[in-house]
């Protein structure tokens, strides 16, 4: 029988991130910041397309867009929304 009076402490099982690191605060905007910059360059360091892109691609794309119906062909929300 347990003594009302007595305090029994349990061992807490620490939680674990997937590479084995104990969970700390504000990983999952660490991990959110760094995948942000894996796809997206700092406007310092970004490069316009090049010309060639804009001549093949650009009609083709604009064509895709106008047999598709798309009012806006530069507005990634129109492209998503058909």
């Amino acid at each position: 029988m347990l003594n009302p009076n007595e305090t029994l402490q349990l061992r807490r099982i620490p939680l674990l991130t997937p590479p084995g690191r104990p969970l700390e605060v504000g990983w999952a905007q660490e991990f959110a910041r760094w995948l942000w910059h894996v796809f997206v360059l700092p406007a310092d360091l970004a490069k316009p397309w090049p010309r060639w892109i804009h001549r093949l691609i650009k009609p083709l794309l604009l064509r895709l867009a106008r047999q598709l119906g798309i009012s806006n062909a530069r507005s990634i929300r129109s492209w998503r929304c058909t």
